[in-house]
């Protein structure tokens, strides 16, 4: 599966919480960026990714980066939450 076939059945499948996918060795990788947290953490997006498709990824990783703000830089740069996982079917 692609990482653009993935995007769209993500958001067919209602979760929209991320900025960006991509993929890499297997494993997809979805980072959702912050300037405020607001209660929110890798571990919830995790949880609402799981809900999504119950029994069908595995979550390899989670990880909350906290950069001083940069206008201009990339997601992958800037404060973001992370979550890595595959799908096990």
């Amino acid at each position: 599966m692609t990482a653009a076939n993935l995007e769209i059945r993500l958001k067919l499948n209602g979760f929209h919480n991320f900025s960006t996918l991509t993929k890499s060795k297997g494993n997809f990788i979805i980072r959702k960026g912050f300037f405020y947290e607001m209660g929110y953490s890798a571990k919830q997006m995790a949880e609402d990714l799981n809900a999504k498709f119950p029994g069908h990824i595995e979550i390899v990783k989670t990880w909350r980066k906290f950069v001083p703000f940069r206008g201009g830089d990339s997601v992958a740069k800037s404060s973001h939450f992370g979550v890595e996982f595959k799908f096990t079917e």
